[in-house]
């Protein structure tokens, strides 16, 4: 069986988790799968008549419409992934413009009445997108690739503590949930702070010190988590639908690099060993006292964390749930 991925020429972290690295992941181990890889720009009409099924994630805009229906003409199979609510960006995310005009949503309904088979990355997702797709929604969590990203060393917690942050303009509401909290580790000297792809002038308010570094390579950036000993990854999210439809990527990134989690309550996706959740601000600045003073060890939550995803995140477990559907199609 052939597939043709459509690759997103905007995104390397989706594809990584979504498409181009399980897919990848699949074919290496099962001889009977072939891939072709191809950006929008440079697809043609020939890459999907070879090809038995198109794999097509976050279906929007007329571009990608006109790849589908061209594809339906040739009687190829469309397997639509989507791994956010794309039907639900906030005003705070700076892609809220075009997924949120009345055009772009057009063609996402458009796409989904196209599709054979739709794969998205949590309960939250096949919830709602069973309003707009009348087939069986099939629900395949992110994992990750632990023969291309092994595990870093397990550290004692280190004195400044070092809490780490990673992400995009896209959370910039996020972190202002606990904005008071950022200030104070900002000015302990006992604590090292980093931040990863975002610059400190999108955070006026934070006059603290810390370590901003730009958004680097996919590789870069897990190795970087690898090599720089972080102790606790602090992820705040606001709860909203958005957020509650996303998965746990920064946590499973951050326990394969060696660190533990802090997360907020009411997200059902970060709800598992690895990650200890906060209630709000005051909550946190109590958990990260009894961090510093051992009371919650670094060590033990990162591997009572990794033997959680040893279990519920395998990569080639879920992979044959992808099989499954592939060959159904």
């Amino acid at each position: 069986m052939k597939i043709l991925i459509l690759a997103n020429p905007t995104s390397a972290a989706t594809d990584y988790y979504r498409t181009i690295g399980p897919f990848g992941r699949l074919a290496e181990v099962d001889k009977g799968i072939s891939l072709e890889i191809q950006y929008p720009q440079n697809c043609k009409w020939h890459h999907m008549y070879t090809s038995d099924v198109m794999v097509v994630q976050r279906p929007n805009g007329d571009e990608t419409l006109n790849f589908i229906a061209e594809a339906k003409r040739m009687g190829r199979k469309i397997l639509l992934d989507i791994d956010d609510l794309l039907h639900g960006l906030t005003d705070a995310n700076p892609a809220s413009k075009h997924f949120n005009s009345p055009q772009v949503k057009q063609t996402m309904d458009a796409a989904l009445g196209m599709g054979d088979a739709l794969i998205v990355s949590t309960p939250f997702l096949a919830e709602f997108y069973s309003q707009l797709f009348e087939r069986e929604i099939h629900i395949v969590p992110n994992c990750p690739n632990m023969q291309s990203t092994p595990y870093g060393e397990i550290v004692p917690q280190h004195n400044p503590l070092r809490v780490f942050w990673r992400g995009s303009t896209t959370h910039l509401d996020d972190l202002w949930t606990i904005e008071k909290v950022w200030r104070l580790l900002g000015d302990d000297p006992a604590t090292s702070l980093m931040f990863i792809g975002i610059e400190k002038f999108l955070l006026p308010w934070f006059k603290g010190k810390a370590n901003f570094i730009p958004w680097q390579t996919m590789y870069q950036l897990f190795e970087g988590m690898r090599n720089s000993g972080i102790d606790w990854g602090l992820y705040p999210l606001t709860l909203d639908d958005f957020n509650q439809a996303k998965s746990n990527i920064f946590a499973m990134e951050v326990l394969t690099a060696g660190g533990a989690v802090l997360a907020p309550e009411g997200l059902a996706e970060w709800e598992h060993p690895g990650v200890v959740r906060y209630k709000n601000p005051m909550h946190l600045q109590v958990l990260l006292s009894e961090i510093r003073s051992g009371k919650i060890d670094k060590q033990e939550t990162v591997k009572t964390g990794r033997a959680w995803m040893e279990k519920h995140r395998n990569l080639d477990t879920w992979n044959q749930l992808r099989k499954s559907i592939l060959e159904s199609l």
